[in-house]
């Protein structure tokens, strides 16, 4: 049943027998298992995105002044040139977001 796909890498205990196992992303989790599973387990996760980032977001479209203002509020150098402070924006929100 494609709903039961694992999302993440995950290791289920069998409560009744006591055994477990780890399931990959991509895998499907066998029908013992399902009442010990959560269903939040099968669902794709949305990416968090840093404060002031929106979905689809592009550094490289935007200007000089936005990048700076965009550093600015998130405390990050806003010197140099546009592709280096969209540089520095990439590298925070990857330690921001994930």
């Amino acid at each position: 049943m494609a709903d039961n796909i694992f999302q993440k890498k995950v290791y289920v205990v069998d409560q009744e027998t006591g055994e477990g196992r780890w399931f990959e992303p991509g895998e499907e989790c066998p029908d013992e298992f399902l009442p010990y599973v959560s269903e939040k387990l099968f669902q794709e996760e949305e990416p968090e995105l840093p404060a002031g980032a929106e979905p689809g977001h592009n550094y490289a479209e935007m200007t000089k002044t936005e990048l700076v203002e965009l550093a600015k509020d998130r405390g990050i150098s806003s010197s140099g040139t546009a592709a280096e402070i969209a540089d520095r924006l990439v590298k925070h929100d990857e330690s921001v977001g994930g």
